[in-house]
């Protein structure tokens, strides 16, 4: 977004966030041994983890779909979950299972 801007106005965003963070920072470590911000750093990791694998395994997922379509000629005329949109061996990463997709037979429209 701060591309189609002129650069006189990124750098006061920048101190605005690090000031920010500075502050928020030197909270968490002044706090850092009360019991609610404890379950609430275990929280947020957790979440932050949730974050990454999915991000991860969507990754690898796309890596594999394009590795796919390298080695069919690239042109794969399903995208989706029929047969022939994508290997089956050793794909462990795409899961069709509650698949919203009105075009995906098999999952009665989600979850």
């Amino acid at each position: 977004m701060s591309l189609n801007l002129p650069a006189e106005s990124i750098p006061i965003p920048v101190i605005v966030g690090l000031i920010c963070g500075a502050i928020v920072g030197y909270a968490i470590y002044k706090t850092g041994s009360t019991a609610t911000l404890h379950w609430f750093l275990v929280g947020s990791t957790c979440f932050l983890f949730l974050i990454g694998a999915g991000l991860a395994s969507k990754g690898v997922g796309f890596f594999e779909y394009y590795v796919f379509a390298k080695g069919v000629g690239g042109d794969v005329a399903e995208t989706g979950d029929g047969p022939g949109s994508f290997q089956t061996k050793g794909n462990v990463w795409h899961l069709p299972y509650g698949n919203p997709e009105p075009s995906s037979p098999n999952t009665n429209g989600g979850w």
